[in-house]
């Protein structure tokens, strides 16, 4: 059956060879589509699928090289590279053979391989890709005899220094390749291989642009919904440079790619290079529009909806520039949706639960990990299933030797362990918001974004004794402050820790902190469309009940003490950022509890009567409080 399809499109090709030198893509792109359906379902075939192909590319050339027909040329090429990674050696002969004829003929038409050396070598990364780094030895083996066989000509034919810097080109990209096998069993080492061979394609934009992709393919295997949607964002942001080098897209604001609203390191990403033999024609506004939707849809199932909003506005500017209309009121009509699911009160969003771990690595006789830190990013994790996935992952490598340290220690006497083992610290941290952007990170989606500070907080007592819980007046907190050299959320799981600094607060500072924190946990439940009443209520009760947490009302009465004001124990500064603090949290927690009066339920009176009680009690007690320290200062 095979045969005689393939014997009926060896006499189409012949009785219409007229009409395909006219360059009717379209047929050829069918015709493509019929041979790699026989490939696929049968190697063996391949031989006998020569003869048909070799007439295709002498009737029809122009609809294989022409930048019209990229497409339909890197088709046909993925698929005979893939039989060059055949188990069978006949199939991947006639496979290398094929290849070789092919480049010799495009030699002859352009003179130079720049067309099919950049088609090669997407192809190559795309199999990597596709082919989720498995075996691809025997690709390997295949290119280098066609590299053997170039050399063995020894002759000043320009085709084969043009071939041989073609296969060479594609060699790096397969060592590469192997890296990524190598490092299979760590994924953000794998993440990180990934990018870093992305930067490393600068000159080939193309290129660069494949492996992004396929770092935003593995991201959503692995469930990373929102390093993918980082990663598509990222692509499209080069597709904009490119356009707009292409004097596309003028009317766009010079910034308009950083995407400073979506992706906070993309204004650090390295810019595209551009010379006169730069070719990328798919890459379209209508592809750039593609890549966004892209991104909406895995912002979505990332659980960013706000980020997936925002893009929407990012669409509508492409829209509006291009005067697609009609377009626009689709987008806007999907934004409209997508709104209304975030404020829905029958069917709330849930929200992942994002921690961040700080991770340290030691081994003296392991130069690549020794004193590396890292923080990683996860949603639905704990200390425990960190330490064992960080554990499993190192063993799988090095074995046995890989000790886990769940210390609080800043840093480790590194000449007391083994050189010969790996030990790992690691700890959970929090997001460190400092006091001046406090009143702008109020809810998770601000709290979570844009983020490169990280805390590990231990309270302690400066003369060395044992810190009570209750003994508030002698509690000083340490704050250690790790930096990361790039914002959450990235394009990568992980990101490296560039510094890290000690923040000390007295028992005061660390009082409004406490104040703090306590006040933005109630904004957030006041802010929340629709309203969690659960969640309001729980934040309420934690705040004005005195029998659920006496902090704030045993912090006044130690810290606005007007006797210790007085004899000075207290910078008045500082008492006055307590005082301030205090009247701002019972500002919110008197808003709360009016919310609270109108969403509740008839059965919730009882407990709505209770926080009004409380809260006028507490009221009384605070607002005197704060009276009477800021008579003293």
């Amino acid at each position: 059956m095979d045969l005689t399809i393939l014997s009926v499109i060896s006499t189409f090709i012949e009785c219409c060879s007229s009409d395909l030198q006219e360059g009717d893509i379209g047929i050829v792109e069918k015709i493509i589509w019929i041979f790699k359906r026989l490939m696929r379902r049968d190697e063996s075939i391949m031989k006998f699928i020569m003869p048909p192909l070799m007439q295709l590319f002498y009737s029809a050339p122009q609809s294989l090289y022409s930048s019209e027909s990229n497409r339909v040329g890197e088709k046909l090429i993925y698929e005979i590279i893939l039989q060059m990674n055949s188990e069978d050696e006949k199939t991947r002969i006639m496979a290398c053979t094929f290849l070789l004829l092919l480049l010799q003929h495009n030699f002859r038409e352009e003179q130079n391989l720049h067309s099919m050396k950049t088609k090669i070598t997407v192809c190559v990364a795309k199999i990597v890709g596709d082919y989720n780094y498995q075996d691809i030895s025997k690709l390997c083996e295949s290119l280098e005899g066609l590299s053997e066989s170039c050399r063995e000509q020894n002759d000043d034919n320009p085709f084969h220094d043009h071939m041989l810097d073609t296969l060479e080109h594609v060699s790096t990209l397969i060592s590469d390749a192997q890296r990524i096998e190598e490092h299979s069993h760590n994924k953000e080492i794998l993440v990180e291989l990934y990018y870093s061979i992305s930067v490393s394609l600068l000159n080939s934009p193309v290129l660069r642009v494949t492996w992004i992709d396929n770092l935003a393919t593995l991201h959503k295997s692995e469930g990373n919904f929102l390093e993918s949607a980082q990663c598509k964002m990222h692509i499209a942001s080069l597709f904009i440079q490119y356009l707009k080098w292409k004097n596309k897209l003028t009317r766009l604001p010079s910034n308009f790619g950083d995407f400073e609203s979506v992706s906070p390191n993309m204004a650090m990403e390295p810019k595209l290079e551009f010379y006169d033999t730069v070719s990328a024609e798919q890459w379209t506004v209508k592809e750039l529009v593609t890549k966004l939707k892209d991104a909406i849809g895995l912002f979505i199932k990332g659980n960013q909806y706000e980020l997936a909003v925002r893009v929407h506005t990012l669409l509508n500017n492409i829209y509006e520039h291009e005067k697609s209309y009609e377009a626009m009121m689709t987008n806007l009509m999907d934004n409209h949706a997508l709104c209304a699911s975030l404020i829905d009160k029958k069917n709330p969003v849930e929200r992942y639960e994002i921690q961040y771990y700080r991770v340290k690595f030691y081994g003296v006789n392991f130069p690549e990990i020794h004193e590396k830190g890292y923080i990683y990013y996860r949603v639905h994790s704990n200390l425990a299933k960190m330490k064992d996935y960080i554990q499993s992952s190192l063993q799988e490598k090095y074995g046995d030797i890989v000790e886990m340290l769940l210390s609080n220690e800043e840093h480790l006497d590194i000449d007391g362990l083994d050189k010969e083992k790996i030990y790992v610290q690691i700890t959970g941290v929090i997001v460190y918001v400092p006091p001046e952007e406090a009143d702008t990170r109020v809810g998770s989606f601000e709290q979570n974004f844009n983020i490169n500070k990280f805390a590990f907080e231990t309270v302690f007592n400066p003369d060395g004794g044992k810190v009570q819980e209750d003994e508030l007046a002698r509690q000083y907190k340490k704050k250690l402050i790790f930096v990361t050299s790039q914002s959450f959320p990235y394009i990568t799981t992980r990101v490296p820790l560039i510094d890290e600094y000690t923040v000390i607060l007295s028992p005061i500072e660390n009082a409004i902190e406490v104040i703090t924190r306590q006040t933005s946990k109630i904004r957030a439940e006041v802010s929340h469309v629709p309203t969690r009443i659960n969640q309001l209520q729980q934040a309420i009760q934690g705040s004005v009940v005195p029998m659920v947490n006496p902090g704030p009302l045993r912090i006044c009465e130690i810290f606005l003490d007007r006797d210790k004001i007085r004899s000075g124990e207290y910078d008045k500064k500082d008492v006055r950022q307590l005082a301030h603090t205090f009247d701002t949290f019972l500002k919110f927690c008197g808003v709360a509890i009016r919310l609270n009066s109108i969403k509740m339920e008839p059965k919730h009176i009882k407990f709505h009567e209770m926080v009004e009680n409380s809260m006028a009690d507490l009221s009384e007690i605070i607002e005197k409080k704060i009276q009477e320290a800021l008579d003293c200062t």
